[in-house]
C-alpha cells in the first residue's frame, strides 16, 4: 500500500542494484523499506555473520528533510544479538516525518562490544541511503504561502517537529474537516487522523461534537503583519527610554556602593547586588523579560511557559501558538521561570537553535531533564536580590509603561478581546518575543549592551 501517493512519482533509491558485500565478520544484503510512506516503516536489512561468536550490532536510522518546510529529523536506534555463522533479516523502525522537500533516511549498522557505549565510526561496517522527494500540492500554497512558525523549542517536541502537524491544525482553525485537510495535503486519510490523534494527545486540539477544534493561539498572517508597525514602534519607544535612564542608573549604582548597599565587585556572583554591573543579564533578564515581560503577557502575575515540561519535550500550555507566515515574523529570545519551596530561578537569552536532545529522549517523560545548553554554550550564572534591585529597575523602567499598555491594548484589540487564556496568553507572548528579540537587536548593534559568554543566562534569587 502507498501512504503517501505523491512520493511514488519522485521517488528513487540510491541503493538500487546494490550487490551483496562482505564486511569482516558480516556479509550484507541490500536494504529495502516495507513503505516510503509517512510514518513508522520498517528498515529490512539480509545480514549474515561469518563470526564463530555472537556479535553485537546496532542499527541507527536517521530520515531528514532539506529545503522547504523541512521540520527536524526523526532518529530512531535498534540493538540486535547476531547468532554466530547464521543468516537472517535485520528489521527495524524508522519514521518518515510528515515533511515536504528533499527527504533521505541515512542506515548505519555498527558492530559494538557493549551496546552502551558511544557508537564511533571505526564501528560502523555498513552504510546505506534511501532518497525521495515530496513536493507541496499546489493547493496548499493557498492557504499557507509563507510557512507556519512554532516557538523555537516547541520545533523539537513530536506534536511539532514536523510540517504536516503544523498544516492540520492550521487548516481545523480555519475549518476544514480531515477529509478535507487529507485532499489538500493529498496524504492518505489514516495518516492524518493519526496525526490528529497524537495532537489530541498531546492538548493541542480537541474534538467536539461539532467537529475537531484547535486548543491554543494561531495567528494569520494577516493579523500578525497588522501588528509588525506597533510592535517596531514599541521596540523604539522602550529602546529611547532604557538608553536615556542609563546614565541614572549607573550614578545610582555609584551612590548604592557609597551608600555601602551595594557591593564593589561585579565578580561577586553570590552577592545578590553584583548582577547591577552586567547590563545585557540585568536588562535582558531582569528589566526586559522579568519584569516588562511579566506585566506585558501575564498582567504582573508569575508566570512558567514550560511548566509541565522542559526545553526537549516543550509544551507550552497557554502561552502556545502558531503563526502564519515568514520566520521573521516570529521572536527568537525565550523566558522560563521555575521554583520551588526554597528557591526561584529562571533561564533567559536568545537562541537561534535547537538544543541538542537525545533523541530518545520522549521514552523517558517522567524524569525532566536539567536545562543544560551544552558544552559549547553553557548559561551563565548570576544572583539577585529583589531588594538590591528595587531602586535600580524603577529608574531603568522610567518612561517605558506608556508603550506596554498601548501594545497590550492593540494586540488584545487584533484579536479580540476574551477570557481565553489561551488566546491571550498565546498572542501576547509572541508579540512580547518579537519585541524582546528587536529591542536586543538593536541594544546590541548600537553597542548599548555587550552579550556575556553565548547570551544565556540562569538568574536565581538569593533573598527568598
Amino acid at each position: 500500500m502507498n501512504f503517501l501517493r505523491i512520493s511514488a512519482l519522485t521517488l528513487f533509491l540510491s541503493l538500487a542494484c546494490m550487490p551483496a558485500f562482505s564486511a569482516g565478520d558480516f556479509e550484507v544484503g541490500q536494504m529495502s523499506f516495507s513503505s516510503t510512506g509517512w510514518g513508522k516503516q520498517n528498515a529490512m536489512i539480509p545480514l549474515t555473520s561469518l563470526a564463530q561468536d555472537y556479535r553485537f550490532v546496532v542499527a541507527v536510522g536517521e530520515a531528514a528533510f532539506t529545503g522547504e518546510a523541512s521540520g527536524s529529523p526523526k532518529l530512531s536506534r535498534k540493538t540486535f544479538i547476531v547468532e554466530p555463522m547464521a543468516a537472517d533479516t535485520l528489521r527495524f523502525p524508522v519514521e518518515i516525518p510528515g515533511n515536504f522537500g528533499q527527504g533521505t533516511v541515512d542506515v548505519g549498522l555498527y558492530s559494538v562490544v557493549d551496546t552502551l557505549d558511544r557508537l564511533l565510526e571505526s564501528q560502523r561496517f555498513f552504510s546505506s541511503q534511501l532518497k525521495f522527494n515530496v513536493e507541496i500540492p499546489s493547493g496548499l500554497k493557498e492557504f499557507i504561502p509563507a510557512g507556519l512558525q512554532v516557538p523555537l523549542f516547541v520545533a523539537r517536541n513530536s506534536s511539532f517537529d514536523n510540517f504536516l502537524a503544523r498544516i492540520i491544525a492550521f487548516l481545523v482553525h480555519k475549518g476544514k474537516s480531515m477529509e478535507e485537510i487529507a485532499s489538500i495535503c493529498e496524504a492518505d486519510l489514516w495518516y492524518v487522523k493519526t496525526v490528529a490523534t497524537r495532537l489530541i494527545d498531546d492538548g493541542h486540539l480537541k474534538l467536539t461534537p461539532s467537529g475537531y477544534k484547535t486548543d491554543f493561539a494561531i495567528i494569520e498572517e494577516e493579523q500578525a503583519k497588522a501588528l509588525v508597525e506597533p510592535i517596531r514602534a514599541a521596540v523604539d519607544g522602550l529602546y529611547s527610554a532604557i538608553v536615556g535612564n542609563l546614565p541614572a542608573y549607573d550614578s545610582t549604582l555609584k551612590a548604592m556602593v557609597t551608600a555601602g548597599t551595594l557591593t564593589d565587585d561585579p565578580d561577586d556572583l553570590f552577592d545578590g547586588g553584583s548582577i547591577l554591573y552586567h547590563k545585557h543579564p540585568a536588562i535582558l533578564g531582569l528589566l526586559i523579560w522579568n519584569t516588562l515581560g511579566r506585566d506585558f503577557i501575564n498582567d504582573g502575575q508569575q508566570f512558567s511557559i514550560f511548566a509541565s515540561s522542559d526545553l526537549c519535550r516543550a509544551s507550552m500550555g497557554e502561552y502556545m501558538h502558531m503563526v502564519a507566515g515568514g520566520d521573521d515574523l516570529t521572536g527568537e529570545s525565550f523566558y522560563h521561570f521555575m521554583s520551588d519551596s526554597r528557591n526561584e530561578w529562571f533561564y533567559c537569552g536568545r537562541v537561534s537553535s535547537v538544543l541538542p536532545c537525545d533523541p530518545n529522549y520522549e521514552g523517558t517523560r517522567e524524569r525532566p531533564i536539567n536545562l543544560l545548553f551544552g558544552e559549547d554554550n553553557p548559561p551563565l550564572y548570576f544572583s539577585y536580590s529583589v531588594d538590591l534591585l528595587r531602586v535600580p529597575l524603577s529608574i531603568l523602567m522610567d518612561g517605558t509603561s506608556e508603550h506596554l499598555v498601548k501594545l497590550k491594548k492593540q494586540v488584545d484589540q487584533t484579536f479580540g478581546s476574551t477570557d481565553d487564556n489561551m488566546l491571550r496568553h498565546g498572542t501576547r507572548y509572541w508579540c512580547w518575543n518579537l519585541v524582546v528579540t528587536q529591542l536586543l537587536d538593536r541594544l546590541e548593534s548600537e553597542r548599548v549592551l555587550d552579550k556575556e559568554g553565548v547570551g544565556i543566562y540562569v538568574l536565581q534569587r538569593v533573598d527568598i
